[in-house]
C-alpha cells in the first residue's frame, strides 16, 4: 500500500508486518506546533496515529496518470458545495431526490437511479450532466474544464473517500476535518523565533522570520536606505504629511538606531498620527458622511463624531480589545442616563457609530421599505465580519458558504446578535436613532436664556398692541363717528369669530384693518421699532447651548425580535427561528464564551458585548491575526496575508505564517496596542530596506512576497492632497468637528464648497474661511459626490465599506496635474512660500523647492537644469506677460513668479513626489 500524496510533508518508514510503505504523515504548519517542550510527545503521537491507521486499515488508493488519486473531501466536496447543493442538498426536499453531499447518497442515486458508478465515470449520470453542460442550469455556473476532470477522475479511481462518512448531515457533524483544519482556524500560538545567519540584520524578531526564508532561498535583505529617504518615508506612512527640511537634517545629522527611535516615538505622540491612521480604520468602517442606498444620498449630519472618536481612538492608544468592544457594544457600557449623558457615555455611543455607517435608505422613499432595512443589516453584517474577522460571512446570507464552512444557518445566528438594536419589523429610521446629547445644565442654561428673551417678547407684545391701538384710532378719525363703536368691537374681536356685519365693515373700510402684519404699511418707525425688539430676542435665543446629537446604534428596552432564517434570502419566506451564536467552525476549535441570548443584569440582551467578548478572546483564532496584518499592509504595501478580509479558502495563505501568529500573539501580548506594533515594524531592518535592486530576486520573487527589499508605493490620495497643502503653507491643522462640505462646480466637478444655487444654477462663491484647507479626514465623504482631486487618485467608494486601497494608474491623474486649476493654486502658493523663505535668490528657491517637495537637496546637474529652465520660462512668460501702459494695472504675479509656480508644478507632478521609495 503507498500512502505517497495522501500526507503532505515529512517522509515516515513505518514498518508492519507484510507491509512495507513510505507514508508522510501530516504535520500541521510551523505555526501550529505546541511549544518545543511538548514537540516531541506531539511527533510520537503521530506515529502512533499512523500505527492505529494501518490496524484500522485505509481505502485502497487508486493512482490516476500516475498521480495518487483524488478523493472525495480534498478534491471533489468543494466542486458539489460550489455547484451542485443548493438544489441537490441544501433545500428540505432535494431535487429529484438526488442528495450530492455525502458519497453514499450519490450511490444510492435519486429518482433517475444511482448518481456515480464507481470505476465507470462515463456511465455515472452525474459525470454525464456536468460533461454535458446540464447541471448545474444556469450557464454562468457550469463546471470549469479542471474542475471536470477532478470529478472524473475521482469517479475513474473508485469515487473514494479519506474516512468513513457520518451517519447524518447536519449542520456541526458536515464541517470536515478539512475545513476545522484551515490555517486560519488554528489558535494563536507563539513561535519559536529562528535562528538565522545575517545576526547583524536583525534588529528584531519579524527580522529573524523575514531572514530565515530568504536565506532558505539565497537571498538575504537589501541595505539600509539613505537618512532622507528613510525619513520621508516615515513621515508619510504615520502622519500623511512630509518631513520639514529641519527634521530631515536632525536625522542625517545622527543617523543611528536611538535617534531613529526617537524621532518614530516623537511621531507617535503626534495628533498627526491619529489623523493618518484613523482613515485606514474608516476605510474598513465604510464612514460617510451620506446615507447612500439611492440617488438622494441625504446627507448624515452627525457621522463625523464617529470619525472623531476614531481619530482620539489612535492618538491615545486605545487598547484595540476596547476599541473593538466599544464599536460593538458601547451603548451596552453607558451608565448615565441617557437624557443626561456624561462626555464619557456620549464618546461609547458615538462608538457604535461603526454599526451606523452601512448604506441606509429608510429615512426616504425607497420602492421596497423591507428590502431597504435587511440590505442595511446585511452590509452592516458585511462591514463587521470583514474588518474584525476576515470571513465573507455575507455569502452564507442566501444558501450555505460555496468555499468556507460557514452555513446559511450560522449567517442567521450571526444577524441574531445584532437583531435587537435593528429590528427590522420594528424598524427605526435615521432620524429617529439620533440621541440628543442635551443635558441638564444645558436645559437649565437654555431656560434661563429663554426667559430673558421672553421679557423682550412680552415688552413687545405691550409696544405692538399699543402701536396698533393708536393707529387704529388715527384711522377711525377719517370715518363717519356713528360707526366708531361698531367698528372698535370689529377690531378687537378674533378675525376668525367677526361675524358677517363686521366682516362686510372691514371690506368696505380696509383701512381700518390694522394689524401687526400691516402696521409698517400705516407706521413704518413704529414697525421698526418693534423689528428692534423683535431682533434683539432672537439675539439671546442664539445664545442657548445647541442641541446636537449623536448617531448610534441601541436598543430598545424590553423588546428582544425572534430572528428566523430567509429562505434564500428572502425575508418573505421566514423558516426556523435561530439563537444567536458565533460561526460554528470557530466554535467547535476553541474554548470561547456562547453568545448571550438575554443579559438580565442589563437594559439590553447584551447579546453584542458577549460577541465583542467573544472576538478579543485570546482564545479566538481570527480577530489579531486579522488586525496585525491590516497594520502590516499599511507600513508595507502589502499583507503577510494578501487578502486582508477573506482568511477562508478562496483568500491566499500567509507568506509568512510564523511571522504572522507571532505578531498577533505579541499584539495580544503588549494589550493590544497598535503603537508598539508600529514601533516593532518601524524599527526593524526589514521596513528600513531601500527598494530591492537584485535582478535575481526579481526573477524569483516578483511580487516581492518575501520583503527583500522596500516596495515602492503610491501616495493615497488624502496624503497627496495633504502633502501638497503642508507644502505650499496653506494647510489648516484644525481639528475635530463636523465635515467640510462638497458641492458641484460650474463645470460638475465636485470640489468643496457650501452649495449656493440660485434657480437651481449655482450663485456667488460662498467664503469658506480657510475651511477648504483642511485635511482630507475632515473633508465629507458623501457617496455621490466625491471629491474630485481624491477620486482621481483612487479614493475608494464605500459599498459599503473598502477592504483595501488598489492604486491605479490612468492619463486622467496626469492630466489633473498637468492642468487642474487646484495645482495651479497650490503651486503658486509653494512658489510664494520659497519668494518668502528664501528671498529673490533663485538658488536658493530651487534649493528649498527639493527639500520641501523631495526631503533632499538637488544634485548639481538637477540645479543647473533647474536654473536654466527658470531663466527661459522667465523670459516666456516676460514676453507673453509684458505690462503696456495703456493698460489698467499691471499682471497680479511676475514673469519670474509665474516660471517659479510653474517649476513647483513640475515637481508636484514628478514620480519622486508621487512615489514613496
Amino acid at each position: 500500500m503507498n500512502f505517497s500524496g495522501c500526507m503532505p510533508d515529512s517522509h515516515l518508514e513505518v514498518a508492519a508486518p507484510d507491509v512495507k510503505m513510505v507514508a508522510q504523515p501530516f504535520f500541521p504548519p510551523n505555526n501550529l506546533l505546541p511549544p518545543p517542550a511538548t514537540t516531541v510527545m506531539f511527533r510520537l503521537s503521530l506515529i502512533a496515529a499512523v500505527f492505529s491507521m494501518l490496524i484500522v486499515g485505509l481505502p485502497t488508493v487508486h493512482a490516476v496518470d500516475g498521480k495518487p488519486a483524488p478523493r472525495f473531501e480534498t478534491h471533489v466536496r468543494s466542486i458539489m458545495k460550489t455547484h451542485c447543493w443548493q438544489c441537490h442538498g441544501e433545500e428540505k426536499q432535494p431535487e429529484g431526490e438526488l442528495d450530492l453531499r455525502l458519497v453514499r447518497l450519490m450511490l444510492k442515486g435519486g429518482e433517475s437511479g444511482a448518481a456515480v458508478v464507481a470505476g465507470k465515470p462515463d456511465e455515472s449520470l452525474l459525470y454525464q450532466r456536468l460533461r454535458d453542460g446540464e447541471m448545474p442550469p444556469e450557464s454562468t455556473h457550469l463546471l470549469s474544464a479542471k474542475e471536470l476532470k477532478v470529478v472524473r477522475d475521482w469517479i475513474a479511481a473508485g469515487a473514494e473517500t479519506v474516512r468513513p462518512e457520518p451517519e447524518s448531515v447536519e449542520e456541526a457533524v458536515f464541517i470536515t476535518d478539512e475545513e476545522r483544519a484551515h490555517w486560519s482556524f488554528q489558535p494563536i500560538i507563539r513561535p519559536t523565533v529562528p535562528q538565522v545567519k545575517h545576526r547583524k540584520s536583525v534588529a528584531n524578531p519579524i527580522d529573524a522570520f523575514l531572514l530565515a526564508t530568504l536565506e532558505e532561498r539565497g537571498f538575504k535583505y537589501s541595505p539600509r536606505a539613505l537618512a532622507h529617504t528613510l525619513i520621508r518615508r516615515l513621515y508619510l506612512d504615520l502622519h500623511g504629511l512630509p518631513p520639514t527640511p529641519e527634521a530631515v537634517a536632525s536625522l542625517t545629522a545622527k543617523n543611528d538606531s536611538d535617534a531613529w527611535l526617537q524621532l518614530v516615538n516623537q511621531l507617535l505622540t503626534s495628533d498627526r498620527y491619529g489623523e493618518r491612521w484613523a482613515r485606514h480604520w474608516l476605510d474598513v468602517a465604510g464612514y460617510a458622511d451620506s446615507e447612500g442606498y439611492n440617488d438622494v444620498d441625504a446627507v448624515r449630519p452627525h457621522a463625523w463624531r464617529y470619525r472623531d472618536y476614531v481619530i482620539r481612538s489612535f492618538n491615545n492608544d486605545k487598547p484595540f480589545d476596547q476599541f473593538i468592544r466599544e464599536q460593538l457594544a458601547g451603548d451596552e457600557m453607558v451608565t448615565s442616563p441617557q437624557n443626561n449623558l456624561s462626555n464619557a457615555d456620549a464618546e461609547l455611543l458615538a462608538a457604535t457609530g461603526f454599526l451606523r455607517m452601512a448604506p441606509d435608505g429608510t429615512g426616504g422613499a425607497v420602492p421596497d421599505v423591507n428590502v431597504a432595512r435587511n440590505d442595511t443589516i446585511a452590509d452592516t453584517i458585511k462591514i463587521v465580519s470583514s474588518s474584525l474577522m476576515g470571513m465573507t460571512v455575507g455569502c452564507a446570507q442566501c444558501h450555505d458558504h460555496r468555499y468556507d464552512p460557514i452555513s446559511q444557518a450560522d449567517y442567521y445566528r450571526f444577524r441574531a446578535i445584532f437583531e435587537p438594536a435593528f429590528d427590522w419589523e420594528k424598524w427605526r429610521k435615521p432620524s429617529q436613532r439620533r440621541i440628543s446629547l442635551y443635558t441638564d445644565d444645558n436645559r437649565a442654561e437654555a431656560a434661563r436664556v429663554e426667559a430673558q428673551a421672553k421679557k423682550v417678547d412680552a415688552r413687545r407684545s405691550t409696544k405692538q398692541a399699543e402701536f396698533i391701538a393708536a393707529t387704529f384710532e388715527k384711522q377711525l378719525t377719517k370715518l363717519p363717528v356713528e360707526i366708531h363703536e361698531q367698528a372698535r368691537a370689529a377690531h378687537k374681536a378674533d378675525a376668525k369669530k367677526r361675524t358677517a356685519e363686521q366682516i362686510s365693515l372691514f371690506k368696505k373700510h380696509p383701512s381700518l384693518n390694522v394689524t401687526a402684519g400691516s402696521l409698517y404699511l400705516y407706521d413704518k418707525k413704529a414697525a421698526d421699532q418693534l423689528k428692534t425688539m423683535a431682533d434683539e430676542a432672537t439675539k439671546i435665543r442664539a445664545t442657548k447651548p445647541p442641541e446636537e446629537f449623536v448617531r448610534a446604534l441601541t436598543e430598545v428596552a424590553g423588546r428582544v425580535p425572534v430572528t428566523k432564517l430567509f429562505f434564500r434570502g428572502d425575508h418573505d419566506q421566514q423558516k426556523q427561528e435561530l439563537m444567536p451564536a458565533g460561526l460554528t467552525v470557530i466554535s467547535e476549535t476553541a474554548d470561547l464564551n456562547k453568545i448571550r441570548v438575554d443579559a438580565a443584569e442589563l437594559a439590553t440582551t447584551g447579546r453584542r458585548m458577549s460577541l465583542a467578548r467573544r472576538l478579543t478572546s485570546s482564545a479566538y483564532p481570527l480577530t489579531a491575526r486579522v488586525i496585525v496584518n491590516r497594520v502590516w499592509l499599511h507600513h508595507f504595501g502589502r499583507g503577510l496575508v494578501a487578502t486582508p478580509a477573506d482568511f477562508g479558502t478562496l483568500g491566499q495563505k500567509p507568506t509568512h505564517p510564523e511571522l504572522l501568529d507571532w505578531l498577533a500573539a505579541e499584539f495580544i501580548e503588549s494589550g493590544w496596542s497598535l503603537k508598539h506594533l508600529h514601533r516593532l515594524i518601524l524599527t526593524s531592518s526589514a521596513w528600513q530596506q531601500q527598494l530591492r535592486n537584485s535582478n535575481e530576486q526579481d526573477d524569483t520573487d516578483p511580487d516581492n512576497e518575501l520583503y527583500g527589499g522596500a516596495r515602492l508605493l503610491r501616495l493615497d490620495a488624502e496624503v497627496l492632497r495633504d502633502s501638497m497643502l503642508a507644502l505650499s503653507g496653506r494647510l489648516n491643522r484644525k481639528a475635530f468637528g463636523p465635515s467640510v462640505p462638497v458641492m458641484a462646480d460650474r463645470v460638475g466637478r465636485f470640489v468643496i464648497g457650501k452649495e449656493n444655487l440660485n434657480a437651481g444654477r449655482p450663485g456667488a462663491k460662498i467664503d469658506m474661511k480657510g475651511e477648504e484647507f483642511r485635511r482630507s479626514i475632515y473633508i465629507q465623504v458623501r457617496r455621490s459626490r466625491p471629491l474630485s482631486v481624491l477620486d482621481t487618485f483612487d479614493r475608494p467608494a464605500m459599498a459599503p465599506n473598502c477592504d483595501m486601497r488598489r492604486p491605479s494608474t490612468g492619463s486622467t491623474q496626469s492630466l489633473l496635474m498637468m492642468n487642474s486649476d487646484l495645482l495651479l493654486e497650490y503651486s503658486r502658493y509653494l512658489a510664494a512660500r520659497l519668494a518668502d523663505e528664501a528671498g529673490d535668490d533663485l538658488t536658493q528657491q530651487i534649493q528649498l523647492s527639493w527639500q520641501l517637495v523631495y526631503s533632499r537637496r538637488p544634485e548639481h546637474s538637477e540645479l543647473d537644469s533647474a536654473t536654466a529652465f527658470l531663466n527661459e520660462q522667465t523670459a516666456i512668460f516676460g514676453e507673453q506677460s509684458a505690462y503696456k501702459p495703456n493698460e489698467k494695472k499691471p499682471p497680479a504675479r511676475t514673469a519670474g513668479q509665474e516660471a517659479v509656480a510653474l517649476m513647483c508644478q513640475m515637481l508636484l507632478s514628478s514620480n519622486e513626489f508621487l512615489y514613496v521609495d
